[in-house]
């Protein structure tokens, strides 16, 4: 094979992924864009564009399907009943973290669970993440407005 061709097809090769801590795996899907990632609705997978090995699944194990959960400001909305969404964060196949969210309204949005039942704050990188989310939700747009009526706010 020619100089050149095996040049090219060594710089064609993705770069090691050993220098990437799980902490900086965290950092990039919490500060990702939303256009970024690839959704598949019938299993609930996102995929990472830039580097695949990167994915978000959405909980399907049989002891963690949706349960139902009970707090006042779930319960704010046309639809009173909420689930639990647990979404786990991957690499490769390797599990790395996880958000739970809250499917409110008929499942028209997924709240990040805010730190407790009467402290109703969420972080900033549970705020992303809510937007992640909801982005491919067809009321993601109202993600804002949901979280003003559950009387959420962002810290």
């Amino acid at each position: 094979m020619p100089a050149l061709l095996q040049e090219m097809r060594e710089d064609m090769l993705p770069t090691p992924s050993a220098t990437l801590s799980v902490e900086a795996i965290l950092k990039l899907i919490y500060k990702s864009d939303q256009n970024d990632w690839i959704y598949s609705d019938e299993k609930g997978l996102y995929v990472y564009r830039p580097n695949p090995d990167i994915t978000i699944q959405k909980q399907y194990e049989p002891d963690q399907v949706d349960r139902e959960f009970h707090e006042d400001w779930s319960s704010k909305f046309s639809d009173t009943t909420a689930f639990r969404s647990i979404h786990k964060f991957f690499y490769r196949a390797t599990p790395i973290g996880r958000e739970f969210l809250i499917a409110v309204d008929g499942y028209r949005m997924y709240i990040p669970l805010p730190k407790s039942a009467m402290v109703l704050v969420i972080t900033k990188n549970q705020y992303e993440f809510g937007q992640l989310i909801n982005h491919f939700n067809p009321y993601g747009e109202s993600y804002d407005e949901y979280l003003r009526r559950a009387g959420i706010s962002v810290v």
